[in-house]
């Protein structure tokens, strides 16, 4: 880590976000402190939305991967429950979200 308080490395960051969808936990992984707060402010406006119920949840979690990956510039990491991690932007297709939950 950086005496910024930078950490490049997202798989030792100790900057995290759990976020519960309907019983499974996504872990976003931020490289500072100022990133991760950005990302739970911008949820917290993506919640405040209005969106038709039955695809409330998964646009709550488009939402959250859009603004991961706009707000995180040093890396990309997001778990799973803890494990199927997701190392890229690329590798999230409509199929992987949908099986996020």
């Amino acid at each position: 880590m950086t005496k910024d308080g930078i950490e490049y490395n997202l798989n030792i960051t100790p900057y995290k976000v759990d976020v519960c969808y309907t019983g499974v936990i996504i872990t976003y992984k931020f490289s500072s402190e100022m990133y991760k707060n950005k990302f739970i402010n911008q949820s917290v406006k993506n919640r405040e939305k209005n969106v038709n119920e039955n695809f409330k949840l998964n646009m709550e979690i488009v939402r959250d991967i859009k603004s991961y990956n706009n707000i995180e510039k040093r890396g990309f990491e997001i778990l799973k429950n803890g494990i199927m991690p997701f190392y890229s932007k690329d590798e999230i297709t409509l199929t992987s979200i949908y099986d996020i939950v």
